[in-house]
C-alpha cells in the first residue's frame, strides 16, 4: 500500500482529525502555560529538599523528604526556600 493510500485511509477514518482525539479536549500552547502544578519537588543539585504543595486558597504546604510539614506558606517561593534553609541548617 502506498504512502498516499494510507493517508486518505486514516483521513477518512478519523474524519481528518488527530487520532479520533476531539478538537475541544486539544490544548493550545496557550493553555499549558496557565496551568500552575499542584506539586512541586525542590532539589538542590540532585539532592531532593522536599516537595510543595498546593492548598488552594491557604496557600502552599512544604515538606520534607521525609514528608514531615514544614509548614504553609503564602507563595510557593517562600515554601521551597523554606526547606533550602531547612537543608542548610545543623
Amino acid at each position: 500500500m502506498c504512502a498516499a493510500m494510507t493517508a486518505e485511509i486514516l483521513a477518512k477514518t478519523f474524519g481528518g482529525r488527530r487520532a479520533g482525539i476531539p478538537r475541544s479536549s486539544r490544548r493550545n500552547s496557550s493553555d499549558s502555560a496557565n496551568i500552575k502544578p499542584s506539586m512541586l519537588s525542590v532539589y538542590d543539585g540532585r539532592e531532593c529538599c522536599g516537595f510543595v504543595l498546593a492548598r488552594g486558597k491557604l496557600g502552599y504546604e512544604a515538606f520534607d523528604p521525609n514528608d514531615k510539614s514544614i509548614g504553609i506558606f503564602e507563595t510557593q517561593r517562600r515554601a521551597a526556600n523554606a526547606l533550602l534553609i531547612k537543608e542548610g541548617g545543623p
